[in-house]
């Protein structure tokens, strides 16, 4: 349709064709995802001024960013290299996880990784060396007052 509108009526393209294309322009497929195409960028440049202020009066070694995520520590990979012919099938998905905390001052001073459970002693580490991790006993998966207290 386009290749007529240009004047080249006998243009078919292939597969080929479209994947050399996208090498050669750098074009690639990608999932869209996240909401930063919602964000106001005036609320954004407003947030920031606040939280130079916010942080004015304290030392960078002293700020810290933390963030939680779930660790599935029983996942199997989704996609996997086979031979061609062989049969490859999947299973049932594991659920289990942990919450993992992770903190990093703003010099670069990383915390020990803190794993926060259910389990005051987790089978899972037993046998670790109890220097290489920090364990945080809640009732609830929740960080709260009483865990950066703990924490710090």
């Amino acid at each position: 349709m386009y290749a007529a509108k240009l004047g080249h009526s006998e243009f078919t393209a292939s597969n080929g064709w479209l994947a050399r294309w996208q090498a050669r322009h750098n074009v690639r497929m990608s999932i869209l995802s996240g909401e930063s195409g919602d964000v106001d960028k005036s609320v954004v440049e407003d947030w920031s001024k606040w939280l130079d202020s916010l942080c004015a009066g304290y030392k960078l070694q002293d700020i810290f960013n933390a963030d939680e995520t779930g660790l599935f520590y029983r996942a199997l990979p989704s996609r996997s290299l086979v031979s061609k012919g062989d049969d490859c099938k999947g299973g049932k998905k594991s659920k289990e996880r942990m919450t993992v905390l992770l903190a990093c001052s703003a010099v670069g001073e990383k915390l020990t990784t803190s794993v926060i459970g259910h389990s005051a002693n987790p089978r899972c580490f037993r046998g670790l060396a109890s220097g290489r991790r920090s364990l945080i006993h809640v009732k609830q998966n929740m960080v709260n007052k009483r865990f950066f207290k703990q924490k710090l």
